[in-house]
């Protein structure tokens, strides 16, 4: 389950800065996804930064991301509640 959210974040980086490079802001993919996934992280580095014309997906990406780590964070949890439920610890003592 870790692997298939790691894998989900990944590629919602990935789509963002495929859309970075379809605005033109960035010509080198390297520098894009790792643009990308310090806004979708909310890092904030600051050390590569986008023109005034398309600042806005800058903190729109850091939403979403936060919004997709959350719901994460959420169905992990939950999937380890039903774990619990379905296999409650023993007690031998």
């Amino acid at each position: 389950m870790l692997t298939a959210l790691l894998a989900t974040a990944l590629t919602q980086i990935a789509l963002s800065a495929a859309a970075f490079l379809l605005c033109g802001e960035f010509v080198d993919f390297e520098a894009v996804f790792y643009h990308s996934a310090v806004n979708f992280t909310t890092l904030g580095y600051g050390d590569i930064v986008i023109s005034r014309h398309w600042r806005l997906l800058g903190p729109l990406e850091a939403v979403n991301g936060s919004l997709m780590l959350g719901l994460s964070a959420a169905l992990l949890f939950a999937a380890l509640a039903r774990l619990g439920e379905a296999h409650p610890p023993r007690n031998d003592g």
